[in-house]
């Protein structure tokens, strides 16, 4: 490179020159331009010098800023973009409006589907700000536990030993605080003449450290540090104190405690008052008991035992800013280690765990669950159902767009005969989908409140804890919904359409319109797939509803009604109920069996341990539920404060520990908690827990100390009369308590209502993707009967009937809804039992019945759907069709 070219690469004309005319100047004139005035600066330089090129050079800049050179503003460029929407708009309702039926059926289908994804928005809307209002959430976790026994069966719980709460805050690093909470605190607070029942926990004094609950009075460091100290709500303290201050009072708590943990009645001092728990917590109460007052003088949480602890109390954990979950995992592995040693001939271990206070709701399935939940696994399936119904909505405006392919093919021609470009059509046809889904928003929003109000009547955590109430930004979110969902639904005929060639000259297209049959075909079998596919799951999940509370427990609670007695006198309690003419037998237990609750006890025979399950009952419980005896006797009566009455076991108890058969069993020492007795019966085996685990070894102890339920013996024929001399004679006996009291059947109905949930939301969603499916069907049906009227006229003069042309026109719809069947019926079956039925024993059984019930409900409503319209096209005079041909 010469010296010269070196030195005209270091000359430059003025900068801001140059920007000046890169920011006028149109983009398709610049480069050009540009290379110009370079050209010349160059040569200015080398005859005028340096001083006279620069100012030719900004001269010549100025002098180009020319109408035909300059670009226009960029707000004439946003005019225009609004201009060009403006017309899509125009066009759009003016193709709407042209075929009613098309926009009829997809902004109805994509409204009714809309109402369910505007519940879902709602719903997830307000699970994100569950627990929201804790300032150190980010912080806290949960020690949760699994417990694991010999034959290897596996349980989750919420629980936690206390134990392990105290080896947390003393081994662990990096931990700020620990609480401990133990649930089940229910009884009656009292000041003078008033009285109220509340629920709540007994919490350590660490609690507000970790939690942001609002505390209005009191220290949060002390107000639960000593024994016999409670807090109160707003609301609770208002109705006992009215406008007083209740803090410094002394008030009395009836009946508090678990079991006889506290005296039956003491006097506690208020020492602060709590702002009322905000409805998205996932913890509920009404007062806070110090833990202390559970804590009897010289305990040492040391001598704990990990495993009978473990169902007892939540222990909740806050880290400081500079460590992590991880460091708390692997201590919690050591010490359940270390203490499940102690314990290795019991055949149990607990493992605890740490679980992140967000994922706590929604979260996994836990036992010993306190308050309103909600498992994630829920989530991710109406996440899942509420994507098909919208995917399937989509098919709908998808399917009839190609079936209008002719129509709209010689539209696009035209346009991109006067110069539209593909992205002019595509972005018309989005916009078409848009206005439609904005339109289906309109009529979603008035359907989607009274779908709410069934919602949140479903189950216990909607009605609990959210409350899905429309504000700015959840319609802000709904119209962002709208419009995605627009964008999805039209993006397939955006791209089909788009691609559609010019018209030649004789305006003739220069291509055969869109072919289209094979995906119209797909989506209708996949539209029907999707609603067959929900109408089975409604149709398992029932039976198996049906199947658990009819299933043979190995007892009968037929005409048994269990109440509560609420730590009610026992004994005067059942004195009344006998005097009842329409009550046959009375007996009491601690809980209601075969409901899903779980007690269980360390057992010691010889030298074999391991944990088994009990209730509580007395000497009339095994013939009122009519257990069978297979050896030994019943229980007698004995007085209340009896420490040892023999056990009744049932066969996989002796089993498991080898005693050998029920005659050899009696009288057999076994230990239970280090309390000796004898084997005085044994029962024939029953199913005390759920469909979900096997029968397992089972005790029945006689502890009248324990009983809390009532089981009540009712005459046939004679229910509603029970009823009412039943409800009379509690509010005599107990006129501050309402009556708590259901049939066993009942219990047993509530313990599966997970099912019965199940049937009634995905067969609300199975009548609502069915709908969609009918509708994008009868759309279907319309457009392909009208292109073919010619066809059906011809042969009606060739001499069809109208059964010949119904079966010509309805066959390759009927043979799309078998291949869904096909595909949905098998496949929806295996995923039902492989996975919402994985953990469960004892399933239902299916038959071809069940499964194809569905499959001909759908063949029917589809039959009615193309019998219309096929009817009316063939009772069409041929002649006003065939006369201009």
């Amino acid at each position: 490179m010469t010296s010269k070219t070196k030195s005209t690469h270091r000359i430059r004309p003025p900068r801001w020159a140059s920007k000046l005319l890169e920011w006028y100047c149109k983009p398709s004139l610049y480069e050009d331009l540009q290379g110009d005035l370079l050209e010349y600066f160059e040569r200015n330089v080398e005859k005028k010098g340096m001083l006279r090129a620069k100012l030719i050079y900004i001269v010549d800049v100025l002098k180009f800023f020319r109408t035909y050179t300059v670009q226009k503003p960029q707000i004439f460029k946003g005019m225009n973009q609004f201009i060009l929407l403006s017309n899509y708009f125009k066009t759009s309702v003016r193709s709407m409006a042209r075929s009613k039926l098309f926009t009829t059926i997809n902004v109805v289908g994509l409204a009714i589907s809309m109402s369910v994804g505007l519940l879902l928005i709602a719903l997830l809307y307000d699970i994100q700000k569950i627990d929201d209002f804790h300032t150190n959430k980010d912080r806290i976790y949960r020690v949760i536990s699994k417990r694991q026994v010999s034959n290897g069966g596996v349980s989750n719980f919420a629980t936690a030993s206390v134990l392990a709460a105290e080896r947390v805050r003393q081994e662990v690093p990096g931990v700020e605080k620990v609480v401990v909470l133990n649930g089940g605190l229910t009884g009656d607070l009292s000041l003078d003449e008033r009285a109220i029942s509340v629920a709540g926990f007994f919490a350590s004094e660490e609690f507000f450290d970790i939690f942001s609950f609002d505390l209005k009075r009191g220290n949060p460091g002390a107000v639960l540090a000593a024994p016999n100290t409670v807090v109160l709500t707003e609301s609770t303290a208002k109705k006992l104190f009215g406008d007083a201050d209740a803090v410094g009072k002394t008030i009395f708590f009836e009946n508090a405690g678990r079991g006889n943990a506290v005296a039956d009645k003491s006097e506690y001092l208020v020492t602060g008052i709590v702002q009322d728990v905000p409805q998205n917590s996932h913890l509920r109460f009404n007062l806070l008991v110090s833990y202390a007052t559970l804590e009897k003088p010289g305990s040492d949480a040391s001598k704990q035992d990990w495993l009978k602890e473990m169902m007892s109390d939540n222990v909740y954990v806050l880290l400081d800013q500079n460590n992590s979950r991880e460091v708390l995992d692997r201590n919690l592995e050591r010490i359940s280690s270390e203490e499940n040693a102690a314990f290795k001939n019991a055949g149990t271990t607990v493992t605890a765990s740490a679980q992140a206070f967000n994922d706590i709701v929604p979260g996994p399935h836990l036992i010993n669950w306190r308050g309103p939940k909600l498992e994630a696994n829920t989530v991710n399936i109406l996440i899942a159902l509420v994507v098909v119904i919208m995917v399937s909505a989509c098919f709908n405006y998808t399917n009839l767009s190609i079936a209008r392919s002719l129509t709209r093919a010689k539209e696009v021609g035209i346009r991109k005969v006067v110069g539209a470009g593909k992205a002019h059509i595509a972005g018309q046809f989005i916009v078409e989908a848009i206005v439609i889904s904005l339109l289906s928003l309109c009529l979603a929003i008035l359907l989607f409140f009274p779908i709410r109000n069934e919602f949140l009547q479903l189950n216990e955590f909607a009605s609990g804890m959210v409350s899905l109430s429309p504000s700015p930004a959840l319609f802000l979110l709904f119209g962002v919904f709208a419009i995605a969902i627009g964008i999805l639904a039209g993006v397939v005929p955006a791209v089909s359409f788009s691609k559609i060639k010019s018209l030649h000259v004789s305006g003739r297209l220069s291509n055969r319109p869109m072919k289209g049959l094979g995906l119209r075909r797909t989506l209708i079998v996949l539209q029907y797939a999707f609603s067959l596919a929900f109408i089975t799951v409604a149709t398992l999940a029932y039976k198996q509803f049906h199947y658990s509370v009819n299933f043979d427990l190995a007892y009968d609670t037929k005409n048994v009604l269990n109440i509560d007695l609420q730590k009610n006198n026992p004994d005067v309690v059942i004195e009344q109920l006998r005097q009842l003419n329409e009550v046959e037998a009375v007996a009491q237990s601690f809980s209601v069996m075969s409901t899903g609750y779980y007690w269980y006890t360390q057992v010691r025979y010889l030298g074999d341990s391991a944990y088994f399950n009990f209730n509580s009952i007395d000497e009339n419980y095994i013939p009122l539920l009519d257990h069978k005896l297979l050896a030994g006797s019943n229980f007698h009566h004995m007085a209340g404060d009896v420490k040892s009455a023999g056990v009744i076991v049932n066969e996989k108890f002796i089993e498991r520990l080898g005693i050998g058969s029920p005659e050899e069993a009696i009288g057999k020492v076994v230990y239970f908690n280090g309390v000796k007795e004898s084997v005085l019966g044994v029962v024939e085996d029953f199913h005390y827990g759920m469909l979900d685990s096997p029968v397992e070894p089972f005790v029945f102890r006689y502890t009248p100390q324990n009983y809390k339920v009532v089981h009540v013996k009712l005459r046939d024929g004679a229910l509603l009369a029970a009823m009412d001399e039943i409800s009379r004679t509690w509010d005599e006996l107990d006129p501050s308590h309402p009556l708590k009291a259901e049939f066993y059947d009942q219990h047993i109905e509530a313990a599966y209502q997970e099912y019965l949930t199940m049937v009634k939301v995905v067969g609300f969603l199975a009548i609502i993707s069915l709908s969609i499916a009918s509708l994008g069907l009868l759309g279907m049906v319309v457009f392909t009967t009208e292109s073919r009227m010619k066809e059906i006229s011809i042969r009606k003069v060739l001499g069809a009937t109208e059964g010949s042309l119904l079966y010509l026109l309805s066959r390759g719809f009927v043979t799309l809804l078998l291949i869904a069947g096909l595909l949905a019926v098998p496949v929806t079956t295996w995923v039902f039992e492989k996975k919402v039925l994985s953990n469960v024993i004892y399933k239902a059984p299916v038959g071809p019945l069940e499964l194809l019930s569905g499959v001909a409900f759908v063949l029917v409503l589809a039959l009615i759907a193309i019998g219309t319209q096929t009817i009316k096209a063939a009772r069409t005079n041929p002649s006003q069709i065939l006369r201009n041909e």
